[in-house]
Formats: structure tokens, C-alpha cells, sequence
């Protein structure tokens, strides 16, 4: 049994152990890190307009990863054709409040300005507003196609479906 032993646990069995589980050990520190460091992000629609001259969306954009994220450009695709959202903030929404011909309360929405930059593990709420050339008279479907461009990676696709009608 002893020689058993003192066979198996030669200079050369014991570099040889060593080496695998620093190995493994590596591998297991690159899955680590690249499981926590990708780009980990999700889009919510919590409200749209629609009307034939463009499309508006409240949305929330959540960083889910360890590193910041920049959002440099929003798409979105139907029938065919790419439209962006307008880059430079522009008033969406208005909200005058009177009380006979006193105004009490006037509010102004904007648009997101771009780019919209994400801190690790946060996010941000907003209006995109998609000005249509031509004018759509409907949508295809309740569901568009968002194409949303960013500085880490290809451009992300996802299926964005419109549920809650604005006011």
C-alpha cells in the first residue's frame, strides 16, 4: 500500500495535479467574469401613441450589467422600412391645468436625449418618439421590432409589445 502510494505521489503526479486545477480554476474565473462583464440590458413599453404621423413610447431601459452602457441609437421596423427616433429631445407631451383663464399648472414632456448612458446596474425612463416621412394609418400588429444600437456589441433586437395606450 505504501509503495502503492509513494509511486502515485512522485514530483512529477503532484506538478501535474497542481497544473490541472490552476486550470480549471482559470476557466472557471473567465466564465465568471464573462457571465457578470456582458451586455446584460432590457427594454419595457409602458405606454404608446400611435397616430399617422408617428409612433411615441414611454419606456424603461434597464443596465443589468457590472459595466455602464451607453445607448447611442433606437429603431424600430414596419412594413419594411427603418425609422429612428429623433436624437435631440423634442416636446411630446403638454399639459396646461386653468382655473378660468388662469393657467395653475402648464407641464412640458420631452423626448430622451441621445446618447443615454446606463450606470452598472441601473436605468433610466423616458420617451422615444419615432416621426414617420409618410404617413402609416395603422400599426401591423401590437408588437414593433426595436433595433437598439449601443457601444458594447452588435445592435440588439427585440420584439416590443404595445399594450398600454397614453392618454
Amino acid at each position: 500500500m505504501t509503495e502503492l502510494l509513494s509511486n502515485l505521489l512522485t514530483r512529477e503526479n503532484i506538478t501535474l495535479a497542481l497544473s490541472i486545477f490552476g486550470s480549471i480554476g482559470t476557466v472557471i474565473t473567465w466564465l465568471v467574469s464573462f457571465m457578470k462583464n456582458r451586455r446584460k440590458f432590457s427594454i419595457i413599453v409602458n405606454g404608446y401613441r400611435f397616430d399617422s404621423r408617428g409612433l411615441l413610447l414611454y419606456v424603461q431601459i434597464i443596465n443589468r450589467s457590472y459595466l455602464s452602457l451607453s445607448v447611442s441609437d433606437v429603431s424600430i421596423k414596419l412594413y419594411d422600412q427603418t425609422i429612428y427616433t429623433d436624437k435631440i429631445p423634442v416636446k411630446v407631451l403638454e399639459t396646461t391645468i386653468r382655473k378660468g383663464f388662469e393657467i395653475i399648472e402648464h407641464k412640458a414632456d420631452y423626448s430622451m436625449p441621445f446618447p443615454v448612458q446606463l450606470s452598472p446596474l441601473g436605468g433610466c425612463s423616458g420617451y422615444l418618439n419615432f416621426s414617420f416621412e409618410k404617413d402609416i394609418p395603422q400599426l401591423p400588429s401590437n408588437t414593433v421590432t426595436a433595433v437598439i444600437h449601443s457601444n458594447r456589441g452588435l445592435p440588439y433586437r427585440k420584439k416590443l409589445k404595445l399594450e398600454n395606450p397614453l392618454n
